[in-house]
């Protein structure tokens, strides 16, 4: 229950014989989209300059969740595993509440 407009990026027309690292490729993306703001869960934090995002005037920000724990009787509880893990132990209401509870921090 998320709407979301999916483009796939292998379907984009972009340029990508400019990107030199792994943090580019998000950057060039949103260039082509004419977007204003990026936000990227704060695992990825390290492949990420932020100065090019600057430079393009894009505003780059990571994620933040409150600590999550909930139950998965009858199996152990393993904390930072993937969102597909939270899909499966939780109701979608609870999820949307919880993903509308994250705050998005500039980078900096």
């Amino acid at each position: 229950s998320i709407p979301i407009q999916i483009s796939l990026c292998s379907r984009m027309p972009l340029d990508t014989s400019t990107v030199e690292h792994a943090g580019q490729w998000a950057l060039r993306i949103c260039e082509h989209l004419d977007a204003t703001r990026y936000v990227n869960p704060p695992g990825g934090r390290d492949i990420f300059r932020v100065e090019e995002w600057q430079a393009s005037g894009i505003e780059l920000c990571f994620t933040k969740l409150r600590p999550w724990t909930y139950s998965c009787h009858p199996y152990e509880f393993e904390d930072h595993l993937s969102i597909l893990d939270v899909l499966m132990w939780n109701s979608p209401s609870t999820v949307m509440t919880r993903l509308q509870s994250a705050t998005a921090n500039p980078a900096g």
